[in-house]
């Protein structure tokens, strides 16, 4: 990306402004995650965010969806809201809300939270599911006015 961003700078001496769309996904199954999304989440940035580019629409500033990642607090009515309202076996739920019980109890900040759960996104097809579910979800009860779309990013050189 750096490569990218010189070698523009040298050729194109009359571009000010480099757009471009995060259209990165992540698999899961037949399903596809944007993700940018997920890399807000557990790294509080974007792949294109580390070399400079910022998203193009000032409304959805990513830097206050981290900064409330940070100050917000999850509790296991959460938890139970969010198995209650999803289509993944009764089992699956209850260990499920085994885990986070546990998590919560050490520290129920979301960002300490979303650290610990990341182990379910390898748990095969139908872990992987439950994780991307339960991201949407996190999105849904915490930054509700949050789309998934692609995210269109600017960086003026």
């Amino acid at each position: 990306m750096e490569t990218t961003i010189r070698l523009i700078k040298e050729n194109y001496k009359n571009i000010n402004i480099i757009k471009l769309v995060d259209n990165s996904t992540t698999n899961c199954g037949i399903n596809k995650f944007p993700l940018y999304t997920y890399m807000i989440l557990f790294y509080e940035e974007t792949y294109y965010m580390k070399y400079g580019f910022l998203p193009e629409n000032k409304s959805r500033d990513l830097s206050i969806v981290v900064a409330k990642i940070k100050e917000k607090t999850i509790k296991l009515e959460n938890i139970i809201e969010f198995t209650e309202n999803n289509s993944f076996p009764k089992e699956k739920n209850e260990d499920f809300i085994k885990v986070c019980k546990k998590i919560i109890r050490k520290n129920n900040k979301l960002q300490h939270f979303l650290e610990e759960i990341k182990f379910i996104k390898s748990l095969g097809k139908k872990g992987c599911n439950y994780f991307f579910s339960f991201i949407q979800y996190i999105y849904a009860l915490f930054f509700p006015s949050f789309n998934f779309f692609q995210e269109t990013y600017i960086k003026l050189t």
